[in-house]
């Protein structure tokens, strides 16, 4: 049986949700294609991070600066959740190695279950189609922080919308991530 709140959940918070990250996208995209050169060594470089907590709980988390304002990032974790999103920053990353940003990231998570100990749930046993997947909007705010020589590192925090608490960290009504990595500069 459908409650409401699912009804509401499925037809009006999702499609809008869904709909606000096509529109920055779309945006992300122009800005990429009319930005003017730089010596910018930010744009167009790659992340490639360890991720702890946030939507896959821990997995790889890979970052791709499009412009010197918006990145598209993508995320694989351990459980197999994934994750794809947007970060738009507040200031020209080339002035500071130090950046604010915020993010919308639509991610779809499994729930966890803890079979003879296995910490990430039951990936591979027979039990595997027996769990529930759902998915959510994780809307981040955070800051980034390059080194020269290209270590990287992301914190961030905010509000997660799904629409179970499972009472994993993933599925909490508020939710942070740790990232942690390097950063490879586009050949010159």
């Amino acid at each position: 049986m459908v409650n409401s709140s699912q009804v509401f959940y499925r037809r009006l918070v999702l499609p809008k949700i869904i709909f606000v990250f096509l529109i920055l996208f779309i945006v992300s995209a122009t800005e990429t294609m009319i930005a003017q050169q730089t010596k910018d060594d930010t744009e167009k470089s790659t992340s490639l991070m360890l991720q702890f907590f946030g939507p896959e709980a821990l997995g790889i988390h890979i970052n791709h600066n499009a412009s010197q304002r918006f990145s598209l990032n993508l995320g694989l974790g351990a459980g197999l959740d994934a994750h794809i999103g947007l970060n738009a920053y507040l200031t020209k990353r080339d002035l500071k190695r130090f950046a604010w940003y915020g993010g919308l990231q639509v991610y779809i998570i499994r729930e966890v279950q803890l079979i003879s100990g296995n910490l990430f749930g039951s990936m591979g046993s027979s039990t595997t189609n027996k769990r529930e997947s759902q998915v959510g909007v994780y809307t981040p705010i955070g800051f980034e922080y390059t080194a020269k020589k290209g270590f990287t590192i992301q914190l961030d925090v905010g509000p997660n919308f799904v629409k179970d608490d499972w009472g994993q960290t993933n599925t909490a009504s508020y939710m942070g991530s740790l990232k942690i990595g390097y950063t490879f500069k586009p050949k010159q």
